[in-house]
């Protein structure tokens, strides 16, 4: 996930610049996601059956929140088998909108500005 919010700066940074914008990018992106989930209040979420495939490391967990009087709201949460086979939510997709890609844009363009030291100092900062 870190690696993808880099973008293009990829092969620009240094391995110690990666490992320190990997810890704050962890950070701040599992207080984004506890943020964004602990903002509904009261409403009923249903989950609906994951779609998996045996074989990936991929998977996917629809879901809806719903309000009564209010339109529902489509959630999927994004997993990702790690090497200790663990499933970890990498991405949330609310009514087609990627958490992570909106974030990759975002700190992409962050980065081009500031640097990635300066983006790292702020994400540590926000988390």
């Amino acid at each position: 996930v870190s690696f993808k919010l880099l973008g293009k700066h990829v092969r620009e940074v240094k391995r110690e610049q990666a490992v320190s914008f990997i810890d704050a990018v962890e950070q701040y992106l599992t207080g984004t996601y506890a943020n964004v989930l602990m903002s509904y209040k009261g409403q009923d979420v249903r989950f609906i059956e994951p779609v998996l495939d045996s074989k990936s490391k991929f998977a996917s967990v629809k879901s809806e929140i719903v309000e009564p009087g209010a339109p529902s709201i489509d959630i999927v949460f994004k997993f990702r088998k790690n090497k200790k086979g663990e499933w970890q939510v990498y991405d949330l997709v609310a009514e087609s909108i990627s958490l992570l890609n909106a974030k990759q844009k975002e700190i992409v363009s962050r980065i081009s500005e500031v640097g990635i030291d300066k983006v790292t100092n702020e994400l540590i900062a926000k988390s």
